[in-house]
């Protein structure tokens, strides 16, 4: 929500149609000092719904959780860095959230605990895929000295 604000402002989109304001109006309804969990925000179906032009049909997709956690991932491999100005300090969980700043806007969080219980449960099903689709995975590399593959 607070990703989607932003790029409704700076792509000059708040003022057409209800979209930006039914965002704003949501994130006005997050109470003050509280952590706000991913389940709070609106779900997607209904944005959609108020979306006027594809500008802001692509916005509503680039800031759908899946493609933040994707932007998460890239800012943490590729610039060794998390994105935004979050900071842990829940120890209730492994659940990613908002949490807000003051003059700042709210800030997305994904714990240590997210990453940990999300490598274990891909390890986990990877591994039943493996088995059930009789997969070999050390088959799929080429294994040698030699950087460059075939």
């Amino acid at each position: 929500m607070p990703q989607l604000k932003l790029n409704l402002e700076q792509s000059h989109e708040a003022s057409n149609g209800n979209l930006y304001a039914e965002v704003c109006s949501a994130l006005g309804s997050w109470p003050e000092g509280q952590l706000i969990r991913l389940h709070q925000s609106p779900e997607i179906d209904s944005l959609k719904l108020l979306v006027v032009n594809e500008k802001q049909a692509e916005l509503v997709a680039r800031c759908q959780y899946v493609n933040l956690f994707y932007n998460y991932r890239n800012a943490l491999i590729h610039e060794f860095r998390e994105p935004g100005y979050g900071f842990e300090f829940s120890n209730d969980g492994s659940e990613p959230y908002y949490h807000g700043m003051i003059d700042n806007p709210w800030q997305l969080v994904y714990p240590v605990a997210f990453f940990d219980s999300l490598v274990e449960s891909v390890l986990n099903n990877l591994s039943d895929f493996f088995e059930v689709n009789s997969i070999e995975p050390h088959d799929q590399f080429e294994f040698g000295s030699t950087w460059l593959g075939r």
